[in-house]
């Protein structure tokens, strides 16, 4: 992406997708695809583009994340455990940075949390209340 693009100063990470079912019933290999997709990719662009914002003291992370990472939903023990990992990564970075020598004061963060939202990515989910 460097390649194509440069240097970002601003991130979105919004990679997911939402495998849902009983977490009993999962397979292996459901489970690693999407750790992979909403935990592991998160660090990876953090990785490779912060550097740059540090050394420019300039960027913008913002993370998406899910109100399942406080409210966690039936169905959807996978999703609720990388959602509530993407939260506790960014927040960790975010102490790293306040705690690093170099002046990172101009980097700044937000961490989305939307609601379920009826798209294909959520077709057969349904929220029972607690």
């Amino acid at each position: 992406m460097r390649k194509d693009v440069g240097d970002v100063t601003i991130i979105i990470n919004n990679a997911g997708i939402v495998p849902n079912g009983s977490f009993m019933k999962m397979s292996a290999e459901v489970e690693e695809k999407m750790i992979k997709v909403n935990v592991l990719s998160h660090f990876q662009i953090i990785r490779e583009f912060l550097p740059k914002m540090m050394e420019r003291n300039h960027g913008h992370i913002v993370t998406i994340a899910s109100m399942a990472s406080f409210f966690p939903a039936r169905e959807l023990a996978g999703y609720t455990a990388c959602k509530h990992a993407n939260y506790g990564f960014i927040e960790a970075v975010k102490q790293e940075l306040e705690d690093h020598p170099r002046d990172t004061s101009n980097i700044h963060f937000t961490t989305v949390y939307p609601c379920f939202v009826r798209t294909r990515i959520m077709k057969g989910v349904t929220l029972n209340p607690m």
